[in-house]
């Protein structure tokens, strides 16, 4: 159960140091953090795909070729 301070007094006491300032900071640095690890993630799935897709488009072309050649 969470106690509300009365006063300014007792919200300097509770929160000594500036302790509640530092975790909001740490908790927002840490959401913008994951967000930035998110996109980062998004765009190598994006750029695997890619590499993928133009792997695949080449072997088939290579395919078709050493066909071509063989017929």
């Amino acid at each position: 159960m969470y106690i509300y301070p009365r006063n300014q007094q007792e919200f300097a006491n509770q929160y000594r140091y500036g302790t509640c300032d530092k975790t909001r900071v740490i908790g927002q640095r840490l959401e913008r953090l994951e967000q930035i690890q998110k996109d980062m993630q998004d765009q190598l799935q994006g750029r695997l795909a890619k590499v993928q897709q133009d792997m695949r488009d080449k072997i088939q072309e290579s395919q078709r070729s050493m066909i071509s050649q063989l017929t």
